[in-house]
């Protein structure tokens, strides 16, 4: 028996074919990903979206600079615009036909508790947070039918950033939908209500939305939602959640969206936690019990919550991508009967997914099972035609289970290995060239940094199996099958544990199997033992069906790390090892297909390529070692470290002997530099040369460390990430905080703590029961609910001095005469006080050397002023 089953072992020619083919479908798909409609011109019939005509409303919004929720740039500039624009549009829109604009602005106050998610659990109070409400229905109220639909951006922003992506690029998409739906004539019989909020408290917490959803009269009708989001900048926005009961919300996107771009793969993700950030879907979803859908532009998060997330970075044809596809799906939706649906859940899907932005996929979780029952039996079946065919060339039983056994053992062994190799690989170049994160400033370098060795690496380790597996030719082809059919046993496996389960990853599994049910079926209905033996039906028949399966991985893999490279760019964990965990799981789904052809082709030709895709792949890692930065600053395309600068002043009472607030025994400034990413503070080019910034240390200190976080952020805690330096600043000008004890009242084995705290509009509060006590619970005084039972408070409020709270705590399990630590952190986010000298002149030697072009300086800060009153009670 020959290599090729009778015919000439093959040579270097289906590798090449390989390559090129390979190379083609990463280009093919990368454009894919990329692509986006053209800018379209408004019409004088509305009929249409048009971006350029809703970009003009980014442009205006983001020159007002940084919004905060409770600042005059929000809850003034950025208000009054938005109300003016509705303004307008309600004139027209009642003066042209049958339907009404109704228009709201709504104050709510308010508390709720948020579970840990990308957070530690706490509690949350606000106070007179902005929405600017609009409600387009019929003017007759005998033509409106129940039911409506809830639109929902924000129009606040993080303290450094214009926003134009985040948020307001939704908003402006939300006012020309109201500009078409409420012109277009085949709009005019609309029997529904479409309710548009615009919020104005999301990055402070989910504030505004929860106001609304709680409190606004508005709610009681809305039978679902669309949540319009971003965590990065423009691109094409994907459909990363629904749910729950969200099968009629999902179908019209299914049906409707021009350009659909969804993924369940970013559901399952996001509601893990690992992405570092939370929407108003779960508010409308927790609070209202509403079924919705989640959409975000999610490329480019390198500006996102940064200096850069400017309208100029937005990439044209973006807004044209959401608002085609949100116009249709609301369009499909306000059709008669399409909100009874919404009553009638039917079977949720199970599974979704967009084919390079041209085709959806979705089906509910039995079809699923039935998918997986007919790949389990294809794969049976593959493995059944491998074992006769072989005993028609003499190998016994003992041949296949010595093959057998040896792939099990193999299979797994060589994986780990590759990957044991790569970490190590990655975890030298990291720590003795300075080689750490240098796929962050630009993808591709994942390719020939991480994803190029892995290969070789597979190769080396499966082609040195095969080869020296057995001198017989036809037991090395038995045990070439064998880690094919493995690999397939295992995909089954975590198909199966993965359904089972409830989650739904496993449909890129069952992708990659589709070659193997074809396969099966193929040798159901035409059974040859050359089906096995031979390499002409392997690169006939097999080969080729790996095409839109391969294609698939790709374009899943390239939308991961299009999201989670910039992610990574701010987590301190070893995020080079997550690059590579994505790469070599990308690989492995795939690498199997050139398992025959490892075997079928010569030996010496085989070993050459070999040779050469080693000396490629250390050329390319040398290259890149050499060429590749982590951070790189231009101004068409900054990307940046991400610094968190707090100047903070620290005022330290005096344990308190009896009621109000006690004396100030220590009163001292610091500089903290909070690094963001696992490049680490040190790396940090002015914290690095500057001696008097000095690691922080922990020990006693409780939890929070005694750091002012804005949100309960402890992660952010370890070695080498946060280092202070005490300064003495008089520019220092945010008002003290006050921490007065008004009432403490032992019960049993419980105390009741009444506190008056006031600050600025963004206070974090720290409660820190002795070793043995617990919080059972606080609450603003005179509410009759706890809000939660965390040790942290967030308290935030809009209007001059409205930074006032009254808060009665309960501790548990403590003696009459224990003490609580309270650490009161006052956050100044916008106006005068919010920069001090020091930090000014930290940002301005930062843009001045990041412009010089020295990568190490490409940075952008979060940067502001914090005032802290701490004692003990």
């Amino acid at each position: 028996m020959s290599k090729s089953g009778g015919g000439r072992p093959l040579g270097v020619q289906p590798w090449i074919v390989i390559l090129v083919v390979v190379t083609g479908v990463l280009y093919f798909v990368n454009h894919a990903h990329l692509a986006l409609p053209d800018v379209v011109e408004p019409d004088e019939a509305n009929s249409r979206f048009s971006e350029k005509r809703a970009f003009q409303t980014v442009e205006t919004l983001a020159k007002i600079g940084p919004k905060p929720s409770g600042s005059e740039a929000c809850e003034e500039s950025t208000v009054t615009h938005i109300q003016n624009e509705l303004k307008t549009l309600k004139k027209s829109i009642e003066k042209s036909n049958n339907l009404k604009l109704d228009l709201d602005f709504q104050r709510p106050s308010g508390c709720f508790s948020v579970p840990r998610f990308d957070v530690d659990g706490f509690g949350l109070c606000y106070r007179n947070v902005s929405n600017i409400v609009a409600r387009l229905g019929p003017r007759q109220q005998s033509l409106r039918n129940d039911g409506a639909l809830l639109i929902n951006c924000h129009y606040d922003s993080w303290a450094t950033s214009p926003a134009a992506s985040d948020d307001l690029a939704s908003c402006a998409i939300m006012l020309e939908l109201i500009r078409i739906l409420g012109h277009d004539k085949a709009t005019t019989d609309v029997t529904h209500d479409v309710i548009f909020l615009f919020n104005g408290a999301e990055e402070a917490g989910l504030l505004a939305s929860h106001g609304f959803i709680t409190q606004h009269g508005y709610r009681h009708p809305i039978k679902g939602f669309i949540n319009l989001e971003a965590s990065g900048s423009g691109g094409r926005e994907v459909l990363f959640q629904s749910g729950p009961h969200s099968q009629w919300l999902l179908d019209a996107y299914l049906r409707a969206a021009p350009h659909p771009h969804l993924s369940v793969l970013g559901q399952e993700v996001f509601s893990s936690g690992i992405v570092p950030s939370d929407t108003d879907f779960r508010i409308f979803r927790d609070h209202g019990r509403l079924s919705g859908l989640d959409f975000a532009f999610a490329q480019n998060a390198y500006w996102w919550h940064t200096e850069f997330d400017e309208a100029h970075r937005i990439r044209p044809g973006s807004l044209q991508h959401a608002g085609d596809n949100v116009l249709a799906v609301v369009r499909l939706l306000l059709k008669e009967g399409n909100f009874g649906k919404s009553v009638t859940f039917g079977k949720p899907y199970f599974v979704f997914f967009d084919y390079l932005g041209f085709a959806t996929i979705a089906y509910g979780v039995e079809t699923s099972i039935v998918l997986s029952i007919i790949a389990t039996v294809a794969v049976l079946v593959v493995i059944g035609r491998h074992v006769s065919d072989f005993r028609t060339v003499g190998l016994s039983s003992f041949d296949f289970f010595k093959a057998y056994l040896a792939a099990i053992f193999i299979y797994p062994f060589n994986w780990a290995s590759v990957l044991f190799v790569v970490k190590c690989q990655i975890q030298i170049l990291g720590d003795f060239f300075d080689a750490k994160m240098l796929w962050l400033a630009k993808h591709s370098v994942v390719i020939p940094f991480t994803v190029l060795p892995i290969v070789v690496y597979a190769l080396v380790a499966f082609g040195t199996a095969i080869l020296k597996f057995s001198p017989r030719p036809e037991a090395r082809l038995a045990f070439t099958w064998a880690l094919y059919d493995v690999h397939n046993l295992l995909s089954i496996a975590i198909l199966w544990y993965s359904t089972y389960h409830g989650s739904a990853i496993g449909f890129i599994f069952l992708a990659t199997l589709t070659p193997t049910i074809i396969d099966a079926l193929i040798r159901l209905v035409v059974p040859s033992r050359d089906q096995t033996l031979r390499s002409t039906y392997y690169l006939s028949t097999i080969l080729p069906f790996t095409l839109p399966a391969f294609t698939l991985v790709i374009y899943k893999a390239i939308l991961i790390l299009s999201v989670f490279i910039p992610i990574l760019g701010r987590s301190k964990g070893d995020t080079d090892f997550a690059i590579v965990l994505i790469a070599i799981a990308t690989v492995f789904l795939v690498f199997f297909y050139v398992y025959p052809l490892i075997f079928f082709t010569h030996k010496l030709t085989f070993k050459y390529i070999l040779r050469t895709a080693f000396f490629v792949s250390v050329i390319a890692v040398v290259l890149t070692v050499v060429l590749a930065t982590p951070y790189k600053y231009s101004y068409e395309y900054p990307v940046a470290r991400r610094t968190q600068l707090y100047h903070v002043r620290n005022r330290v009472l005096a344990d308190a002997t009896g009621l109000g607030q006690p004396d100030v025994v220590d009163d001292y400034q610091q500089v903290l530099a909070i690094a963001q990413d696992n490049r680490q503070v040190g790396d940090i080019p002015f914290v690095a040369r500057d001696k008097e910034f000095e690691e922080i240390d922990c020990t006693g200190k409780g939890q929070y460390c005694r750091l002012p976080f804005l949100y309960p952020t402890p992660d952010r805690l370890g070695p080498n990430m946060i280092r202070a330096k005490n300064v003495t600043d008089p520019s220092f000008a945010v008002p003290e905080s006050k921490l007065v004890l008004v009432n403490k009242r032992p019960n049993g084995n419980a105390i009741r703590y009444e506190i008056a705290v006031s600050g600025t509009d963004q206070i974090s509060v720290v409660f820190r029961p002795p070793p043995e006590g617990t919080i059972s619970g606080w609450r603003l005084h005179g509410q009759p609910n706890f809000v939660t039972n965390s040790s942290f408070a967030f308290l935030s409020c809009s209007g001059p001095s409205c930074g006032n709270w009254w808060i009665e705590i309960f501790v548990g399990d403590v003696e009459h005469d224990s003490r609580m630590e309270i650490m009161v952190a006052s956050h100044s986010m916008h106006g005068d006080t919010m920069k001090t000298d020091s930090l000014n002149a930290i940002e301005s030697e930062i843009k001045e050397k990041r412009a010089s072009g020295d990568w190490r300086w490409s940075t952008t800060t979060s940067a502001w002023a914090v005032d802290v009153i701490r004692g003990s009670f």
